[in-house]
């Protein structure tokens, strides 16, 4: 089936579709049961059947989800006349030639996302790897968000030691004396997948 006959317009406010999203969860479809008005600047859907996307992570195993139940219709062509991330990046990657994407597990949900798009449009899947992301002793994900220390006034040297010890590589006392090129070298060199942990998040320890 192409990707096109899946599409419908939708003229749903930020207000209306968090209206909707607080009632069912997701997206409920609004616009594809109802007419809307060709006049006005619309964003495009994709619609989502009842299925469930699997795949194999290289950290957390095998994992999947019920993108109707849990994701709903999403938008892949935005109103600003702007393509949606989901299918931008995965167009990127596809051209690129990607074939392994390590990142957090705060990304996975989107990954199942691309993953459909990926099968629809007939496109590589890469392999995916989710580490843990590092939250703050208040339980949020360390980010610009939060308002999150700027690692770049951190330390170089002591900072990548100590995300080795977050990502359980168990870097040698020794290694903190050494030169950021140097640590980064062990680091490459002791690069294990297998050494990581399939939680969700890691705390930070001070």
């Amino acid at each position: 089936m192409k990707l096109l006959n899946l599409l419908y317009p939708c003229q749903c406010s930020r207000k209306d579709i968090f209206e909707r999203q607080a009632d069912h969860g997701v997206y409920d479809g609004h616009c594809l049961n109802h007419s809307v008005n060709q006049r006005n600047v619309t964003s495009l859907r994709l619609k989502i059947p009842q299925t469930t996307v699997s795949f194999i992570d290289a950290i957390q195993g095998r994992t999947e989800q019920e993108l109707a139940k849990h994701v709903g219709d999403f938008v892949m062509f935005r109103k600003d006349q702007i393509y949606a991330y989901h299918l931008a990046v995965i167009l990127d990657d596809n051209a690129q030639g990607i074939t392994e994407i390590l990142r957090g597990y705060d990304l996975l949900d989107s990954t199942y996302q691309q993953i459909h798009l990926q099968r629809l449009l007939k496109v590589h899947t890469p392999h995916y790897a989710h580490i843990p992301v590092i939250n703050g002793a208040d339980g949020a994900k360390l980010s610009k968000q939060t308002f999150a220390d700027d690692v770049s006034f951190l330390p170089i040297g002591q900072t990548l030691v100590r995300v080795f010890e977050h990502l359980h590589l168990k870097p040698p006392t020794e290694l903190n004396e050494s030169s950021p090129n140097e640590i980064l070298k062990w680091g490459i060199n002791n690069w294990s997948l297998k050494r990581i942990p399939s939680k969700t998040c890691m705390s930070l320890r001070h």
